[in-house]
């Protein structure tokens, strides 16, 4: 019995590397045998593969940007298609409804029209740290360790902090869209 399981072992294994050779096909060897056992070179035929053509980026006009922010962590899902789909950057603000610094931030800055203006180029998402499971996850991957954080991220590269603060005050808003650009 122990001796056919050897036998039975042995060949599997043949069979394996003799399988790989023959997908491997190191070096040719199996064309170059396939030609010598088809005869004349005239009797021998070989399916020529097209080469594959990579498309350049046609000129026109790009995705549009969606005006509106997406929200929460599905938000996030459906911001890092569009951010792919436009190749615009990303602004993931992460916030929470009862942190009053929150609601300051989006009064004073996110409602001037020059923040607004810059924003419209952006891929925006708002997330609020509090409505779930995956919303403290975003927060976690972000690093944000106060309320309201505000990321950028480049289509290449990675994100980071954007200041929110010169000390204890916010920035003004001329002063956050310089920081951005």
């Amino acid at each position: 019995m122990r001796g056919s399981n050897a036998i039975g072992l042995a060949v599997l294994g043949f069979a394996i590397l003799a399988g790989a050779a023959i997908v491997l096909d190191a070096g040719g060897l199996q064309q170059k045998l396939f030609l010598e056992s088809a005869g004349p070179p005239q009797r021998a035929v070989f399916a020529k593969l097209p080469e594959l053509k990579v498309e350049a980026p046609r000129p026109g006009p790009q995705p549009e940007i969606t005006p509106a922010w997406f929200v929460d962590s599905n938000g996030l899902d459906g911001a890092e298609l569009e951010r792919q789909a436009t190749r615009a950057p990303m602004v993931v603000y992460l916030h929470s409804p009862d942190c009053s610094d929150c609601r300051k931030f989006e009064r004073d800055l996110l409602a001037a029209a020059t923040v607004k203006a810059f924003f419209a180029g952006l891929v925006k998402v708002r997330v609020d740290v509090k409505a779930g499971d995956r919303e403290r996850k975003v927060a976690r991957r972000f690093g944000a360790r106060v309320l309201p954080a505000v990321y950028l991220l480049p289509m290449h590269g990675p994100g980071h902090l954007i200041p929110l603060r010169r000390g204890a005050a916010f920035l003004k808003p001329a002063e956050l869209v310089a920081f951005l650009r």
